[in-house]
């Protein structure tokens, strides 16, 4: 809040006076109406909001015990230990967009046609309802930075707390490219783990699940393969970690998997293009490809389970009835990362043409055998698959 008012974060402060003075108004005239009291200790003992009401003071004078409630909130929301889910789903009921809400319930109820900011609102009942039964620890597949990762109770959702620096890009790149009408609402958006709600000042993004088909527009009997993958991957030897092993390229070789042979990767790849362009525009470095594999139970579903699934390129086997029908869906996280301060003088190598890089990592995940581009990556995956597997020589995958 220190930061000037014209500022990414200057300008979150400001409207977020708005969402304080409406929780002070519900909480404190009277108490609650019409929602759940829990509310008002978690947003009234939240640093920010009570700092901010009672910097107000002047103008709660007319409430005569506020300061004693604003005490009150801030030990019981101690005491009670909020997780990040929970003020989160607390914020969501004073934000504006609850207004908007309650304006889609009496519209319903009379037939009108709803607004495209009664729908926002909508979803946000939804996010609000899963993250108000608290978070539970997510371990992800590879983390350097030692960010705290939470997913929701019931899955859905994953939250993760940000740095300072990520802060100002959550609040001055991808908050105004998801207004409507901004670059990341066209289909590049959909190779992106965007942000469903956002809250710069309290470092707290929360995005939907990556694990779960459905999230990737995947119907029927999907499922996450719990042998393979999921893998986060950078551009380097080696950086293609996985929860399960193998690493991907090792994974990728032994199988014989070159995407280019799969269906809807080249429209894929496009959108992972498009993505990288908007992360290059905006000087974004240090993003990964989060790759998951998913398996349908009952192949002849297959091509019906896919048609909204923008992010995934499908094995041959789907287009053979009774074959073995799998998805590789990709994804880009840990994307509020900018090419300044200490990374620029400090490590310029490391992170100049990341963008470039990243995509020499996707022209290999085409074909890693056939490209020049690619031997990199190729003999390190050979190598990882042990002393047999590379000396075949009738293998023209790792023969040298």
């Amino acid at each position: 809040l220190a930061a000037g008012r014209e500022s990414p974060l200057g300008r979150a402060g400001a409207e977020e006076e708005d969402v304080c003075q409406a929780a002070g108004d519900w909480c404190l005239v009277g108490g609650p109406r019409g929602g759940d009291e829990r509310f008002c200790p978690l947003m009234l003992g939240d640093a920010i909001c009570h700092a901010q009401l009672k910097r107000g003071e002047s103008g709660l004078t007319w409430i005569p015990t506020w300061e004693a409630a604003l005490k009150d909130a801030q030990k019981k929301a101690t005491g009670a230990d909020p997780d990040m889910c929970q003020v989160a789903s607390a914020r969501l009921a004073f934000s504006p967009r609850a207004e908007a809400l309650k304006a889609r319930r009496r519209s319903r109820r009379k037939g009108v046609v709803q607004s495209p900011g009664m729908l926002r609102a909508a979803r946000d009942e939804g996010l609000r309802r899963s993250l108000d039964g608290g978070c539970q620890s997510l371990t992800p597949v590879a983390s350097a930075s030692g960010s705290k990762l939470l997913k929701s109770a019931d899955g859905q959702y994953v939250t993760k707390e940000i740095k300072a620096w990520e802060a100002e890009s959550v609040a001055g790149i991808f908050e105004p490219a998801l207004r409507p009408g901004g670059r990341l609402t066209y289909p590049c958006g959909s190779v992106i783990a965007l942000p469903v709600y956002s809250d710069p000042l309290r470092r707290v993004v929360v995005s939907r699940n990556l694990d779960l088909p459905a999230t990737h527009g995947l119907e029927g009997s999907w499922r996450e393969s719990k042998e393979f993958g999921p893998w986060d991957c950078k551009p380097c030897v080696r950086k293609q970690r996985a929860r399960y092993e193998p690493y991907l390229f090792p994974y990728m070789i032994e199988r014989r998997i070159e995407l280019k042979h799969w269906a809807n990767w080249d429209a894929v790849l496009g959108l992972l293009g498009d993505a990288v362009q908007f992360f290059t525009d905006n000087n974004l470095v240090d993003f990964s490809l989060y790759v998951v594999l998913f398996e349908l139970e009952r192949p002849r579903s297959a091509s019906r389970a896919v048609s909204g699934a923008r992010s995934c390129a499908l094995s041959p086997g789907c287009r053979r009835s009774g074959g073995q029908c799998q998805a590789l869906c990709f994804t880009f996280i840990d994307i509020y990362t900018t090419f300044a301060g200490r990374r620029r003088w400090q490590h310029p190598r490391k992170w100049s043409r990341f963008g470039e890089k990243t995509m020499r990592l996707l022209r290999c995940m085409s074909s890693v055998a056939t490209q020049e581009e690619c031997e990199m990556y190729r003999k390190d995956g050979c190598k990882a698959l042990g002393p047999d597997f590379r000396d075949d020589p009738s293998d023209p995958w790792c023969s040298e």
